[in-house]
């Protein structure tokens, strides 16, 4: 039975999801919030869309199976749902949830799964500590999941990958790169920032352990300040979440006792000083090469959060769908070592 290759990046702000691009090239995307399910009385007045709802049962667990709100609907319906920025999130109930959520969409109306294999992404500051246990956790994981109108099906991993995040928009790279000199890649996430610096010789490219690394802070600052301001303003209290929404919308509006305030002011410092502190904490690493590199790729969402960015490093340039960078270089990977490459 030939295995099918998934590629997901449980992002601390967004779920991303690539299907094998032997299989069509199917992708999902959803916020990375979850709840626990509750009865939606007034279900039956909205448009069904919005979310999702994921009933999972984890074999080996003494209880029974367990109904979840995913995403925008987790944000709408959840009690004060916020971001996970916790370290050793990885290892946490949600991101099993989140991730085999984002499989079972991926796999789509299939009855019976083939074997799968999975490749997913750590923050390089993480990388040396948690992609064992990770990888091992998701190796002996197995669970029956039906995600909104789709049938119950028991997911389990045949192989699992763990790459360092940053290093899959990396991958995306291959026929970009020059032939030779130093570039650098920056991918700034919701809770944190991933930088590498790779050296490139003979059209070989040699990632930098000493220049690489995470900064611990993301577009979350942004959501976080906005937050503040809102409450600073009206006294009342919005949460990351929301903040997230009003940020995204592009209108930068919020209402308080139904007083419009407009955050668009407070909305465009957050990203200034967010994406110099990103900068500053890389650059700090980067003080005796960045002006030397030939290029700086800017990757993940935040790079078209913050495209100020390009305002601190040399020669920079944001990849095109950057949001998308590391999963999809994760499932290019997967699928060149199903045809035979070396990993």
């Amino acid at each position: 039975m030939e295995s099918l290759n998934i590629a997901i990046d449980v992002g601390t702000g967004y779920v991303k999801g690539v299907k094998g691009m032997n299989e069509e090239g199917k992708q999902v995307i959803f916020s990375s919030h979850v709840a626990p399910a509750t009865d939606l009385v007034l279900a039956d007045f909205g448009n069904g869309d919005g979310g999702y709802t994921s009933v999972i049962k984890l074999m080996g667990s003494r209880s029974d199976s367990e109904k979840y709100f995913i995403g925008d609907l987790a944000i709408r319906e959840g009690r004060n749902p916020g971001f996970n920025l916790e370290r050793e999130k990885y290892l946490h109930i949600d991101h099993t949830v989140l991730l085999l959520t984002a499989a079972r969409l991926l796999l789509g109306d299939v009855q019976q799964s083939d074997p799968l294999n999975l490749a997913i992404g750590l923050p390089i500051g993480y990388y040396k500590r948690y992609k064992g246990e990770l990888r091992n956790n998701l190796q002996d994981l197995s669970a029956c999941v039906s995600v909104n109108n789709l049938d119950s099906l028991m997911l389990e991993f045949d192989k699992v990958y763990v790459y360092p995040q940053g290093v899959g928009a990396l991958f995306t790279l291959a026929q970009d790169l020059p032939d030779t000199g130093l570039v650098g890649v920056v991918d700034p996430g919701c809770g944190t920032t991933e930088y590498l610096a790779i050296e490139i010789k003979n059209g070989k490219a040699y990632p930098v352990s000493s220049l690489s690394g995470s900064v611990e802070i993301g577009t979350y600052a942004i959501y976080q300040s906005v937050a503040d301001e809102y409450q600073s303003v009206s006294g009342g209290v919005m949460s990351l979440a929301r903040a997230n929404q009003v940020v995204r919308d592009g209108k930068g509006k919020a209402f308080y006792r139904g007083n419009e305030i407009d955050l668009t002011a407070a909305i465009a410092k957050a990203r200034m000083e967010t994406a110099k502190s990103i900068a500053d904490g890389i650059l700090s690493t980067w003080k005796n090469i960045h002006d030397m590199m030939r290029k700086v790729y800017l990757a993940g969402g935040g790079a078209l959060e913050m495209r100020s960015l390009t305002d601190f490093f040399p020669a920079a340039v944001i990849l095109a769908d950057p949001q998308w960078a590391n999963v999809r270089g994760y499932i290019s990977t997967m699928d060149a070592i199903s045809e035979g490459a070396t990993p």
